[in-house]
C-alpha cells in the first residue's frame, strides 16, 4: 500500500489543513454507467474548484468479482503549470485487496528559477480503465487505509506552501459505481475484517529494523562527475523479431528513496514486451538497487504508449535511509519488429530522483542530476541468402557418321603415289651424212619418244576409293640390250 508514500509526499506535514475554496470536490466521473459483459471501463478520478494543487492521493475500493484493474493514465494536470510530477501507483498488495491507491506530487524547476503555483479550478487526477469479469454491480468508493499503528485519509491534497502548516486542503468526496450486464450476480466475497479504532488488535513489540549496506558498485556510466543516468548496454544490434533487455543505471546518488524515468524509443523498429522472468507480465521492472538498504519498494505498473514506457518506483518510510552509490535503476525489454532494420535511439527523459528525509519533519527534495547518457537499438536485417549459380548448360555434341570398320585383318596402308615429273629430255640428233639412203625415225614406247634410257610407272596417275586395289606397270623405253 501506499502508506509509505507519506515519505515523499506530505507525511511530514501537520494535519492542520486549510480550505482551498468553499466546494473543492474529488469525484468520480461518470458517477454512474452501466457496461456489458466483456468490455472495458474506464472512469475519471477527477478534482474541482482546487487552488495550488502540489500534490494528492487516493484509495478507491472496487468490487474485484465484477471489474478487474487494466490500466491508467499518464496525469498530466498537476503538472499543466509547468511544475515537475511525479506518481506512484496502483501498488500491487493493495490490488490484491481490491483496492486502487495513487499518489502524485509535484515540485518547483531547480534553482534559480522562481517558484511555480499548482494548477488551480477543475482537472482530470487519473483515469482508470478496469475489465468486467462478470455481472453484477461495483461500487467505486473513496476509502481510508486503516491498520495497526497506522490511518490514512481516503483522500489527501495538498498544496505547493513550503511551511507544513498551510500543507493541506480540506475535500470533499463523491463515490461512483459501475453495473455491468445483467441477470445473475457474481458470488459475493466475504468481508475481510478491517481494523479500526474499536477493534482490539495485539500490542505491537517495536523491534529494530535492520539496516543493509549496500555493496559498493563500480561506476557504470563512464568517468563522469555528480549524478549520472546511463543506458546499458549504450548500443546493441539485433535481428528482426530478435529480443533485446536494456538498464537504466544510476552512478554517484546520495540517498535515493524514489525515481521515476520515461524512456522514449521509435515505435515503427522497437515494441515494448514482458521482461523475462517477471511474473505480472511488466515491460519494466525495478532492478534492486533502489532498496539495498533493506527499504519497501513500490512500484507503478508501466504505462506504455507508442514510443515510450513511463515507469516509477518509490520507497516508504524514513527509516532505513536511502540507497547511496552506483546500481541499476530498473530493466526494460524490447522487442525488434518484424519486416525490416533501423535504428531507435533510447532516450532517458522526465526522470526525477528523490531523496529520503534525514528527518521526520524535513520535505523530500529532488536530486539534481548532472548527466543523461542515452543508448542505442540497432536492428539489422539479416543478409539475404547467397544466389546459387545455376548449371552451365552442355552443349550436346553432334553426333558424326561412324566411318565404315576395318576387316578383322585390318586396315590396308595407303601408299604415297608419287607423280613422277616429265622433264623434256632433248633428243640428240646426229647429222647424217649426205646418203642417198633415208633415215629412220624412232618409234614411241610406253614411256612415251624416248632417246635415252627411261623407267616409268603407269599409268602415271589414278584416282581410288578407300579398300579400292590398284595396280601399276613398271616400264622402261628407250633401254638398249636389257640383260
Amino acid at each position: 500500500m501506499l502508506v509509505g508514500a507519506a515519505l515523499v509526499f506530505w507525511s511530514a506535514r501537520s494535519p492542520t489543513t486549510i480550505l482551498s475554496g468553499p466546494d473543492t470536490l474529488v469525484r468520480i466521473e461518470p458517477a454512474t454507467q452501466t457496461v456489458s459483459v466483456g468490455s472495458n471501463v474506464t472512469v475519471e478520478v477527477r478534482v474541482d474548484n482546487v487552488t495550488d494543487l502540489g500534490a494528492y492521493e487516493f484509495h478507491l475500493a472496487f468490487a474485484p468479482n465484477v471489474l478487474t484493474f487494466v490500466s491508467r493514465s499518464v496525469p498530466t494536470f498537476l503538472s499543466s503549470t509547468g511544475r515537475s510530477s511525479f506518481c506512484v501507483g496502483p501498488d500491487f498488495d493493495d490490488l490484491a485487496n481490491a483496492i486502487f491507491s495513487f499518489a502524485c506530487a509535484s515540485s518547483d524547476p531547480p534553482a534559480p528559477a522562481p517558484p511555480i503555483p499548482g494548477p488551480t479550478g477543475s482537472g482530470v487526477l487519473v483515469a482508470i480503465t478496469f475489465a468486467t469479469s462478470c455481472p453484477g454491480a461495483s461500487g467505486l468508493n473513496f476509502v481510508p487505509l486503516v491498520g495497526p499503528g497506522f490511518f490514512v485519509e481516503a483522500v489527501s491534497l495538498s498544496n505547493t506552501e513550503g511551511d507544513p502548516e498551510l500543507a493541506d486542503i480540506l475535500t470533499e468526496t463523491q463515490d461512483g459505481s459501475v453495473t455491468v450486464g445483467s441477470g445473475t450476480g457474481c458470488p459475493t466475497p466475504l468481508p475481510t475484517a478491517t481494523a479500526g479504532p474499536n477493534t482490539p488488535t495485539g500490542t505491537p513489540t517495536a523491534s529494530p529494523t535492520p539496516v543493509a549496506t549496500a555493496t559498493p558498485a563500480p561506476p557504470q556510466c563512464g568517468s563522469t562527475s555528480g549524478t549520472t543516468l546511463c543506458i546499458l548496454p549504450v548500443f546493441r544490434q539485433i535481428e528482426p523479431g530478435g529480443l533485446t533487455t536494456v538498464t537504466v543505471a544510476v552512478d554517484d546518488v546520495t540517498l535515493l528513496g524514489a525515481f521515476q524515468i520515461t524512456l522514449q524509443f521509435n515505435g515503427t523498429i522497437l515494441e515494448p514486451v514482458p521482461v523475462a522472468g517477471d511474473p505480472f507480465g511488466r515491460v519494466a521492472v525495478a532492478a534492486g538497487f533502489l532498496g539495498g538498504t533493506n527499504r519497501p519498494v513500490a512500484c507503478t505498473i508501466p504505462v506504455v504508449s507508442e514510443d515510450e514506457v513511463e515507469f516509477s518506483c518509490n520507497t516508504l518510510g524514513f527509516e532505513p535511509a536511502g540507497v547511496s552509490g552506483n546500481g541499476d535503476l530498473a530493466r526494460l525489454a524490447f522487442r525488434a519488429r518484424d519486416g525490416g532494420g533501423g535504428i531507435s535511439p533510447l532516450h532517458l527523459d522526465n526522470v526525477l530522483l528523490i531523496d529520503v528525509p534525514t528527518e521526520p519533519d524535513e520535505d523530500p527534495i529532488l536530486i539534481p542530476v548532472a548527466t543523461i547518457h542515452d543508448g542505442v537499438v540497432s536492428v539489422i536485417a539479416p543478409p539475404p541468402p547467397t544466389p546459387t549459380p545455376s548449371p552451365t548448360r552442355t552443349v550436346t555434341p553432334t553426333v558424326t557418321s561412324s566411318p565404315t570398320p576395318c576387316p578383322t585383318e585390318g586396315c590396308p596402308t595407303s601408299t604415297a603415289t608419287t607423280t613422277p615429273t616429265h622433264t623434256a629430255v632433248p633428243t640428240a640428233t646426229r647429222t647424217p651424212a649426205p646418203s642417198a639412203t633415208a633415215t629412220a625415225t624412232a618409234t614411241p614406247g610406253p614411256c612415251g619418244a624416248k632417246a635415252t634410257p627411261t623407267i616409268c610407272l603407269l599409268p602415271v596417275s589414278q584416282t581410288l576409293s578407300l579398300s579400292e586395289e590398284a595396280t601399276v606397270e613398271v616400264a622402261v623405253a628407250a633401254m638398249p640390250e636389257l640383260g
